[in-house]
């Protein structure tokens, strides 16, 4: 069972794939900082905890 549910971490988000987007993202940079080993996990965690929100383009809306 993954954890956390994909309906937690798709309140914010309107499609899979912008999540997948946002936590590949996400995860390029912890790595890059070099700041945990286990990236995208951290990553979905953020997501989940709210540390990371979708830019919506103002076109867009």
């Amino acid at each position: 069972m993954l954890y956390p549910e994909i309906k937690t971490l798709m309140k914010e988000f309107d499609s899979r794939y912008s999540l997948v987007v946002a936590t590949s993202k996400r995860a390029r940079q912890l790595a890059a900082a070099g700041d945990c080993d286990k990236s995208v996990s951290m990553a979905i965690k953020e997501i989940a905890e709210g540390y990371v929100h979708p830019i919506i383009p103002k076109d867009a809306e």
